[in-house]
């Protein structure tokens, strides 16, 4: 998860050096006494404003958003790691600046170490840094800023509030008309990235790259291939990983598995003994069967038998969900008997226009055909051989009626 750095204020100063103008040095200007920073951990939020327990009279401590700052990223600090702190103050004609500043735990222990820098030095066994001396000059126009490395406590430490109070001097050599600021500067612990999420088809066809991608826009690298993009083209079967490097560390995907399948070869349409439309591609799967252009079946059945006449086309979808191209039209256009064993009879041809040859193989026996409805169209004798049967109907679907089995007819233009 990560988290927001916040800053916050306490309505507590530190005390620090006044300077005079003649650059004699006030009591403090070497630095301010430990304990003073306005934290409320401690001595009473105490701050060098005789308002609060310092020595400093005149108003209380002013409340200022932003005098303090770091380079510390938004998810946190990580234990260890070496930050750079700022501490900021202006004032109208003031031209000599001292603060305190102190780290602390939500226990009050101290958060980490400080490392003085230049116009800066560590007091109170290091708990505190304060200002030197030479530290108190303005650095720009009636400003002052201080800048030091702080090295973040050890992991499970929790939040560390930096306290710290600021004096703008009146360089009076005095303890009075000088102004008191603090403020306070909250940073989280951080925590390392979430596992990064890969979306996407994880299935693709010869020819046809896929794209997936990450909800992560930076810090990102691509595993196989090495790419820093938030999507990429697949077009290889593989396991898929992104690994993301924050300033709060690294987080790497679950595997992302993208299987490549074989388009289908295209089939070609023909008919089969029972005179059912056939694919010449047989296999695991899907045919989706189109007439006149309008899908009218999808079987896992290489056959289907078809409806009414018209114009027949087939393609067929593989497991992997890669689809053929279209087959060549196929016309049904004719009788077509949907449903023949071939140990009573034969017919042939098969389909025709209506007049085809039924050879019996047993005894002589009654053939029926009936519409839909069950209405009689005709009645013939079927003898042992070869039968002529000559159907003058209008095209539609009938029922052939032989030995008690029925058998659809399709008879066609």
């Amino acid at each position: 998860m990560k988290k927001t750095l916040l800053i916050a204020f306490s309505g507590c100063t530190v005390l620090l050096a006044t300077v005079l103008t003649n650059n004699d040095v006030h009591s403090n200007g070497g630095g301010a006494p430990a304990g003073y920073t306005g934290s409320p951990l401690e001595n009473n939020n105490r701050t060098c404003s005789s308002a609060n327990g310092g020595c400093h009279s005149g108003g209380g401590a002013s409340f200022q958003i932003g005098l303090i700052t770091s380079n510390v990223p938004e998810c946190g600090y990580i234990a260890g790691q070496t930050y750079s702190i700022t501490v900021y103050i202006t004032s109208a004609n003031r031209t000599k600046f001292g603060f305190s500043i102190s780290p602390q735990l939500t226990n009050g222990n101290t958060g980490g170490s400080m490392i003085a820098s230049s116009g800066t030095q560590l007091n109170g066994g290091g708990r505190y840094l304060t200002h030197t001396s030479a530290g108190t000059s303005e650095t720009g126009t009636n400003e002052r800023t201080w800048t030091f490395d702080w090295v973040a406590p050890a992991a499970g430490s929790g939040d560390v509030t930096f306290y710290a109070a600021l004096n703008a001097t009146n360089s009076n050599s005095a303890n009075s008309g000088d102004l008191i600021f603090n403020s306070t500067l909250t940073i989280f612990e951080g925590l390392p990235p979430e596992a990064p999420q890969i979306t996407g088809n994880n299935s693709l066809c010869e020819g046809n790259p896929i794209t997936i991608s990450t909800n992560y826009l930076s810090g990102i690298v691509w595993q196989p291939g090495g790419e820093t993009t938030q999507e990429i083209q697949v077009s290889a079967s593989g396991t898929y990983s992104v690994e993301v490097t924050t300033a709060c560390g690294n987080a790497t995907s679950l595997p992302f598995e993208v299987t490549i399948g074989t388009i289908p070869s295209t089939p070609s349409i023909s008919t089969n003994s029972f005179g059912n439309l056939q694919s010449s591609v047989i296999g695991n799967f899907t045919y989706n069967w189109y007439l006149d252009g309008a899908l009218v079946a999808t079987t896992d059945s290489a056959s289907y038998s078809p409806q009414s006449s018209g114009e027949y086309t087939l393609s067929i979808t593989s497991l992997e969900n890669c689809s053929s191209s279209f087959s060549a039209p196929f016309t049904v256009n004719g009788v077509s008997i949907l449903k023949i064993d071939g140990k009573k009879f034969e017919i042939y041809p098969n389909p025709s226009n209506g007049v085809f040859n039924i050879i019996v193989k047993e005894s002589q026996s009654e053939l029926i055909i009936t519409d839909l409805t069950g209405k009689l169209i005709a009645k013939q004798k079927l003898w042992s051989g070869i039968n002529l049967i000559d159907l003058k109907v209008n095209k539609g679907l009938y029922v052939l009626r032989y030995q008690n089995e029925n058998y659809r007819v399709i008879i066609g233009d």
